[in-house]
Order: structure tokens, then sequence, then C-alpha cells
């Protein structure tokens, strides 16, 4: 209803944004600061485009942390991971967390259709499976206009909750429920058909 929500983790783009990337980044950045807290976390700025919002954090050593990677930014994580940026991320032992990303599972949608290097550096990094979702917090709603809530922390199950904040869906693993077993859950509870 407001731009004071944030949803950490993937897919933040459901907030509304009235200011785009760069207001979004203004709500996140501070709390990126508070998760970092207690850490030896430096913000190192905004790669590239202020309008992109991809800020990055240098944290403990070897901890790299990225703000709202998308599909029209996994280029700038791509380069980081190459080290284009500096070393850290491609130490022995490194680790890259991203806050609030929203790419298409497997990069489908990363460059344009010409862009063929690009779209086979997204199918290998960003592929199914080799990212860890530590935590995500996600308004859904069915067809049928059933709301509800998808919620993750790392390492518990992924669960969907009722508008009642009652689970409907608790599903083991890394892999987040799909669309068909969201609503499927939700929809049940509810009553409701597709």
């Amino acid at each position: 209803e407001n731009d004071n929500i944030v949803y950490l983790g993937k897919h933040g783009q459901l907030a509304d944004w009235s200011g785009g990337m760069r207001q979004r980044f203004r709500a996140t950045r501070p709390l990126v600061d508070t998760l970092l807290e207690g850490r030896q976390a430096n913000f190192a700025g905004l790669l590239e485009d202020a309008e992109d919002g991809v800020g990055v954090w240098a944290c403990d050593g070897d901890i790299t942390v990225l703000t709202h990677v998308a599909d029209t930014t996994a280029g700038l994580l791509f380069k980081l991971l190459r080290g284009e940026y500096g070393s850290a991320p491609t130490r022995e032992g490194a680790m890259v967390c991203v806050v609030n990303a929203f790419w298409t599972d497997g990069g489908e949608k990363v460059g344009n259709p010409w862009e063929f290097k690009l779209r086979e550096e997204a199918r290998d990094v960003l592929k199914a499976g080799s990212w860890e979702v530590v935590y995500c917090l996600r308004a859904v709603r069915t067809a049928a206009g059933v709301p509800g809530t998808m919620w993750r922390r790392y390492p518990e199950p992924w669960l969907v909750l009722d508008e009642t904040g009652r689970v409907v869906l608790s599903k083991e693993g890394s892999e987040e429920p799909s669309s068909a077993e969201v609503a499927e859950a939700l929809n049940r509870t509810a009553n409701a058909t597709e």
C-alpha cells in the first residue's frame, strides 16, 4: 500500500515504487545496513548507474552483498563475479549475497535475444538451484483472488500462509513452491476455484 514495505529476497519487485529503482534503493539501504550490523561492513557504492539501484557492500573480507539484481542488471552481477570490480568475490571461500534479487530462474529473460554471450552466461550463473534463497517474504494472490504470503527463512521450509497467518503449505528443500502449488493450497483453504 505504500513504499515503506520492502521484501527482502527473491522477487522484491512486488512492491510498487513510484520513484523507480532509486527510491527502492533508498528504502533498501538502511535495511541492508541493519542486516550487516556487527560485521565489518562497508558500503562501497552503486555499480555503474544509480538508476539501476545495484548497491554493493564489502563485508568481513569475504562477503560481497548486492541489491536489486534483475534480468536487466544481471550483467553487473556477472562482471562482479568475474572480478571486473575487484578480486574479493573471486577469492577462495568468497560468498556473494544478493538482496531483493528478481531475475528469472535460469536467466531466460536476461539481455536481448541477440546478446548470445550474456544469455549463455545467464544460463550458467543463474541456473535453477545454483542460488539458495535464505530469506523471502512475498505477497501472493491466486487467479481466484485469494491472498496469501510466501515465506522462507533458511534452513526452514518454504511456507505459504493464508490471510489469517495460518500455514496452508509447507515445502522442504531449496526449491520454492510453484505457482500451481501456491494456488492449490490457498484456494483449497478459501474454498475457491480458478
